[in-house]
């Protein structure tokens, strides 16, 4: 998963990695009353190395409200 406070995605930008099961995530340290832009792909692990599997989702914009 990847999030950035622009839409493409050059500054700030934040790169997580999540269980396979993980339905929803929590971000902390995210500032109040900003827009986010996330997106997320598929990777697997081969060996010692990570190998992307797909491309980058949609990019879904989120603004934050409350903390």
């Amino acid at each position: 998963m990847q999030y950035a406070l622009n839409k493409s995605f050059t500054k700030k930008k934040k790169t997580k990695r999540y269980d396979l099961y993980a339905e929803r995530v929590k971000l902390r340290g995210l500032k109040r009353k900003k827009t986010y832009y996330v997106r997320v792909r598929a990777f697997k692990k081969v060996g010692t190395k990570e190998k992307y599997t797909d491309k980058w989702s949609i990019t879904k914009k989120c603004k934050v409200e409350i903390m």
